[in-house]
């Protein structure tokens, strides 16, 4: 019962030092995201900041400001793609952690429907008394059939 209990212990602490693993690799993966979405957001509010300047200034300038409004645009669809890949990679962690929490749940629950090593013993102890009882039995009316005989 000790046995299967360490060796319980011991699957689940891999299994956690796995999850425990691969959240810190999740979390991290998701931090530099968030920290790229952020430089895209600043670099977009910086070009957009410039932008009202040059349209402000000079309206001769319409041709450099297209371009930067082209270099916006480039932005934002760089900045909606971080933020969709982000979003993916954040509901695909939350579903490992899901899968993660059912799995531990699944073994537990397996664990609980397991007969424990002493009513294990028991019980082989109980069927083994019943047939020495039933051997011993048997070879006394072998004897005694023998003796019935002779």
């Amino acid at each position: 019962y000790l046995k299967v209990g360490e060796q319980f212990e011991q699957a689940l602490g891999l299994s956690e030092r796995d999850s425990q693993l691969l959240i810190a690799e999740l979390q991290s993966e998701l931090s530099r995201q968030h920290a790229r979405s952020e430089k895209y957001q600043k670099r977009l509010d910086e070009a957009e900041s410039e932008l009202r300047q040059a349209e402000v200034g000079i309206a001769a300038q319409k041709a450099p400001l297209e371009d930067r409004e082209k270099e916006l645009q480039r932005l934002r669809r760089v900045l909606d793609g971080e933020r969709s890949l982000a979003a993916r990679r954040e509901a695909w962690y939350l579903q490992c952690q899901q899968q993660q929490i059912q799995s531990h749940s699944h073994e537990l629950h397996q664990l609980c429907e397991m007969v424990s090593v002493p009513v294990h013993e028991r019980l082989l102890e109980d069927q083994a008394r019943h047939f020495r009882q039933r051997l011993e039995d048997l070879e006394r009316r072998l004897r005694q059939s023998q003796i019935g005989r002779a």
